[in-house]
């Protein structure tokens, strides 16, 4: 029965100001098709048995990406991705504040996070390459050159300086290449503990082998007596 409903797709509900709508199920589950916009359906629906109006509801209510306006040359659009919802403003991709809702939120409050200090953050150069705070996804970090350093809880990563920044990335570059003197010394370390068992196994045989030959000694002299 359920292979049957399938062929009963894709439902073609007619027209809306010009454009055609279609129902049908795809790759990433059903969705409305209204002129050249796909949208997804909700989970509750089903493209089988929903009703053209809850259809017409659906293309008319508010939904991403929303476009909010020019900012400084820029369009200002609300998308959401695979990490959720975030604001897109140029070549940038800026993750939304948490308590902010995607389409709730309008245009005077991206203007003033936009005008905040942001990540990444390039600090300056060090050696002819740039430094730069960025953030991952287990904070943020710097980024210098193919060197990668966790940036510490106690550094703000807008008012950290390039100095501090430096110190941070040669901590990292000396701890991630052990000194050939340390490798000497654990090879010199080895063979104390060789000796040390040897003259152990060698202590206890000694002081047991008195015993054994006094004992056989007086056994000897008892049988002579006899």
């Amino acid at each position: 029965e359920e292979v049957l409903e399938l062929f009963k797709l894709p439902r073609n509900l007619g027209e809306l100001l010009g454009k055609e709508v279609i129902v049908n199920n795809g790759r990433f589950g059903p969705y409305i098709k209204y002129g050249d916009e796909y949208i997804s359906l909700p989970k509750e629906e089903d493209p089988i048995t929903i009703e053209p109006q809850s259809v017409i509801d659906i293309i008319q209510s508010p939904r991403l990406p929303r476009n909010l306006g020019d900012y400084k040359g820029n369009d200002i659009i609300i998308s959401k991705g695979r990490f959720g919802p975030y604001i897109k403003y140029g070549a940038e991709f800026i993750s939304l504040p948490k308590g902010e809702d995607p389409m709730e939120i309008d245009y005077q409050t991206v203007a003033t996070l936009l005008e905040k200090p942001r990540l990444p953050r390039n600090v300056g150069q060090h050696e002819g390459q740039d430094v730069i705070i960025a953030k991952g996804r287990f904070g943020p970090f710097i980024k210098y050159g193919e060197t990668f350093v966790a940036l510490k809880r106690t550094d703000d990563p807008f008012e950290i300086t390039l100095e501090r920044l430096v110190e941070l990335i040669k901590d990292k570059q000396s701890g991630a290449r052990p000194s050939k003197a340390g490798a000497k010394t654990a090879t010199k370390k080895a063979p104390a503990k060789k000796a040390a068992a040897k003259k152990s196994s060698a202590a206890n045989p000694v002081k047991k082998a008195p015993a054994k030959k006094t004992a056989a000694k007086k056994t000897a002299k008892t049988k002579a007596k006899k």
